[in-house]
């Protein structure tokens, strides 16, 4: 039940990566065309940068959800076939990435929080900066919870 309302989430999630994307090509354009009129677009840049954001953090926890993570197997190959050690294993690697996306949600907040406070704002785009901080600590929140409730991505495919 968990998995089916994450995964339901997790798929608007990357619906909003994908039109981040979208917007990236759009100001890119944009940009491009008013170099060529000597009217380069104010903000350009910043606005790339928190479209990348956004895209890379709406993503995540359909990524951490469907283990796709990238994954580094030096200790599967020394335990061999034993399931019970690789079970254990992958527990570990939930555990390990719930507390890292839990870090990252908890100091995100602070950092939006403190944007806040500042009525932090890009210098050319002139956009709050707290909003993006917020979505990147609500993202790593969830995050968390996909990584403690996800399945590796071969059982993910299968149950689809």
């Amino acid at each position: 039940m968990q998995t089916r309302f994450l995964r339901h989430v997790c798929s608007w999630m990357f619906g909003l990566s994908a039109l981040a994307i979208l917007a990236l090509m759009a100001v890119a354009f944009a940009d491009v065309m008013m170099r060529s009129f000597v009217r380069p677009l104010s903000g350009a840049f910043e606005l790339t940068e928190v479209l990348v954001g956004v895209m890379v953090f709406a993503a995540l926890p359909f990524v951490t959800l469907s283990g796709k993570h990238v994954k580094v197997s030096l200790l599967r190959s020394l335990v061999g076939k034993n399931v019970l050690v690789q079970g254990l294993l992958r527990w570990c690697s939930r555990v390990a990435t719930g507390m890292l996306m839990a870090f990252l949600a908890y100091h995100l907040w602070a950092l939006g929080t403190q944007f806040a406070q500042t009525n932090s704002r890009a210098v050319f785009a002139d956009l709050p900066l707290a909003p993006f901080a917020y979505f990147a600590a609500v993202m790593c929140a969830l995050s968390t919870l996909a990584a403690l409730f996800s399945a590796d991505g071969d059982e993910l495919a299968e149950e689809k």
